[in-house]
């Protein structure tokens, strides 16, 4: 698979450990991956009750993440991940991005998009 990618790594934990969680997954990405060849960013997101963590790591390509997968140091951060909590990890492509400034998609044929209203 060539052109970019993205890691997702959904991680069920205990609101009690989250703090040792997060710098867990900061040491990681700052010894391990940040380091590696391809990549290009990383966000750790925290769900608003406390028991998820979501890891999003972007890569230049699939190979890159792979060989990063294999860097010095991977395979025993990925074993501590699995002993701190419950990772269910994925790897993604885009297929579309939304922002607030853009208008609906070229393709669209002139169908109007529009939110709807919660209210």
């Amino acid at each position: 698979m060539t052109g970019p990618v993205t890691f997702v790594n959904v991680i069920d934990i205990d609101p009690d450990t989250r703090e040792q969680v997060l710098a867990h997954l900061r040491e990681g990405a700052a010894t391990v991956f940040s380091r590696c060849a391809g990549f290009v960013s990383l966000e750790l997101l925290v769900s608003t009750d406390g028991t998820r963590i979501i890891n999003v790591a972007r890569w230049h390509s699939a190979e890159d993440l792979s060989a990063a997968q294999s860097a010095p140091g991977a395979s025993s951060y990925a074993r501590r991940t699995a002993e701190l909590a419950s990772a269910r990890p994925g790897v993604f492509t885009t297929v579309a991005t939304f922002s607030a400034a853009e208008t609906a998609p070229e393709d669209s044929e002139g169908e109007e998009w529009a939110i709807p209203d919660s209210n």
